[in-house]
Parts: C-alpha cells; sequence; structure tokens
C-alpha cells in the first residue's frame, strides 16, 4: 500500500468507527442509567405472590423483599443477550475472513471476544448474587450455569491463544477458525435446560414474573440498551485495533524511505 492509500485508511478508520461507536457509546449508555434508575427506582410493583415458587424462602427471609429482587434481572438477561451478540460476531468475523483474507476481520473477531468476556462476566456476577440471596448458594454446577461457565472461558482462551502466535497469517487464521467453533456455544447455553434437564435455574424470567405490563416494557428497552452498549465498545475496540495496524503501516513505509 502507497503511503498516501495508508493515509486514506487511517483517516477512513479514525472518521467512521470512531464517530459512529462514540455516538453509538452515548445514547445507548443514557439508554442503560434510564433502564437502572427505573429497576432500582422506578418500578413500585412487585412480582405477584407465589412467582418464587422454584425454591424455599431464606430462613427468616421476607418473601416482599425477595420479590423485589427481580429487578438485577435487568441487568443479568440484557447481558446474556449481549454475550449471544458475541458470539454471532465472533462468527462473522471468522467467516469474512476466510472469504476475504483481509486483516480487518481478526480485529473484529477479538473485539468481540473481548465484549464476550464482559458481557458473560456480568451474566454470572449477577446471576450469581442473585442465587446467593434466593437460594442460600450463588453457583451450582448445573447445565445452563456450567455451559455459561464455559463459554467465558472460550473467550479468555481465544487471547491467550492469540498472544502465544507470532506469524500474523497464522494468529489471524486460527482466529478465525476459533470464532467460528465458538458460534454453537451460546445455543448450549440457552438450550441447556431443554437439552440437559432444568435443575435450579428458571428456564425463562416470564416463569418467575409472569407477563407483568410494567416489568416487560422496560425490559424491552433494556434488552436493545446493554446489547447496544456493549456493542459500542466492540466498534470503538475495533477502530483502535485498526486504527494501531494503520499507523504501523504507515511508521513501516517511513521507515523504508529513510532508508532508501
Amino acid at each position: 500500500m502507497s503511503d498516501a492509500g495508508v493515509r486514506a485508511a487511517l483517516n477512513a478508520t479514525d472518521r467512521n468507527f470512531f464517530y459512529v461507536g462514540l455516538g453509538l457509546l452515548i445514547v445507548s449508555f443514557a439508554l442503560t442509567v434510564y433502564v437502572v434508575h427505573m429497576a432500582f427506582m422506578g418500578l413500585v410493583s412487585h412480582a405477584p405472590s407465589g412467582s418464587f415458587t422454584i425454591f424455599d424462602l431464606p430462613e427468616g427471609g421476607n418473601p416482599q423483599k425477595l420479590w423485589d429482587s427481580y429487578r438485577i434481572f435487568f441487568l443479568h438477561l440484557p447481558s446474556a443477550l449481549s454475550a449471544a451478540t458475541a458470539s454471532m460476531l465472533m462468527g462473522v468475523g471468522g467467516l469474512l475472513y476466510f472469504i476475504s483474507k483481509h486483516p480487518r476481520w481478526e480485529s473484529l473477531t477479538v473485539a468481540a471476544a473481548e465484549m464476550g468476556i464482559a458481557a458473560c462476566f456480568i451474566t454470572m456476577a449477577t446471576g450469581y448474587f442473585w442465587g446467593d440471596f434466593a437460594w442460600g448458594n450463588g453457583w451450582t454446577w448445573e447445565p445452563r450455569l456450567t455451559s455459561a461457565l464455559i463459554l467465558w472461558l472460550s473467550y479468555i482462551a481465544l487471547l491467550m491463544i492469540r498472544a502465544g502466535i507470532e506469524n500474523p497469517d497464522k494468529r489471524r487464521t486460527i482466529t478465525a477458525a476459533y470464532g467460528l467453533l465458538t458460534v454453537p456455544l451460546y445455543p448450549m447455553v440457552s438450550r441447556a435446560i431443554e437439552i440437559f434437564g432444568e435443575q435450579s435455574h428458571p428456564a425463562s424470567l416470564k416463569d418467575l414474573l409472569g407477563a407483568q405490563g410494567s416489568i416487560t416494557e422496560l425490559l424491552s428497552i433494556a434488552k436493545p440498551a446493554l446489547i447496544l452498549l456493549f456493542a459500542s465498545f466492540v466498534i470503538l475496540r475495533y477502530w483502535q485495533m485498526r486504527l494501531r495496524e494503520s499507523t504501523r503501516q504507515l511508521e513501516e513505509l517511513i521507515e523504508e524511505k529513510l532508508e532508501a
């Protein structure tokens, strides 16, 4: 690529991805703040009596307080869907790399994996806190929790594998293949109860809360808000990686000219 070509690519990366990512970050962050405020401060109605029948109440626990614990699901469920989005983006990045062999798709796969690590961690952490309060045990080795842990570790494993590969072409190929292989993992998490059988984890939020208007309305905002928030970080991280690569290419061209 010529000096002018690298500069053009650098400028295009700077303008397009940075401003799109920044704009999406601002909008999604504002929506997320609204969701958190409404979930913990705005919703005054409680889950209906008897909705938490899948477990026994903590000894001496307050049923009304237990019903209010459903508010954490406005972070838990959208984070789980964001982890699913990360798997999808990794698959897209892997597929497009094998089609085009362009380095940019490695950047997409890596950025999506980093998003998956954060989203999966929040999913497991919020689930742990709620489970510990509801059942007195935040973690059990049941199908959905175990498969979620496997998914989280798979994201981490990709970054560790890449760190040990020095050859760029080999690294990109392995990254793309890994991205494609992780695609079935989230469906395994989502369908774990149907495949392996339900233990303590509820099959869905509706099983716990029913179809309450105020809850379902806020959840319809929470899902896209957090998914877009995580997606904005993917875009900005992708932009940062492409910017670094373009800068590296420009520096190499400058060194070649100086040596000549």
